[in-house]
């Protein structure tokens, strides 16, 4: 199987951040694409608030994790350098712990979470303090000749 223009949908989740070069694996989904097909890219928020929770709690995780890639500018580039439109490229949820922490700091981020919800906040998207990044775009429908 060719891995060039083959699929409707790419999905990886926790991939695109572990690598030093964002772009050259932002490509390899660009280029397993067929025309009109959906690129779907999920990668923690280790930037902001949760950079510095991690440097204390779980150091070892925070580690392995590249920040640049976790940038809503970055990817909203990368769409537009590909001719992609973009459907989704935002931070999801308020704020909630996603590493290990201690049961105190767990039981902390749980009062929070549910203070943001009940306070009907907690789905606002936060670059800070959210904890997950989810870009979807679409590969336009040009075919191989540029063709509509």
């Amino acid at each position: 199987m060719d891995l060039q223009s083959d699929f409707d949908l790419v999905f990886s989740s926790v991939l695109v951040e572990h690598f030093d070069d964002p772009i050259a694996i932002l490509n390899k989904h660009h280029q397993m694409l067929r025309p009109g097909g959906l690129i779907f890219i999920g990668m923690p928020n280790t930037r902001y608030l949760h950079r510095i929770f991690m440097g204390i709690f779980c150091k070892v995780v925070l580690d392995v994790h590249r920040t640049h890639p976790m940038s809503l500018p970055l990817l909203r580039a990368y769409a537009r350098s590909k001719e992609m439109e973009v459907l989704f490229c935002n931070s999801i949820t308020a704020f909630r712990p996603f590493y290990p922490t201690p049961l105190w700091f767990t039981w902390c981020g749980r009062a929070i979470t549910k203070g943001l919800r009940l306070a009907g906040v907690d789905n606002i998207p936060n670059r800070f303090a959210g904890p997950f990044i989810f870009f979807i775009a679409k590969k336009n429908n040009a075919g191989k000749f540029g063709l509509k």
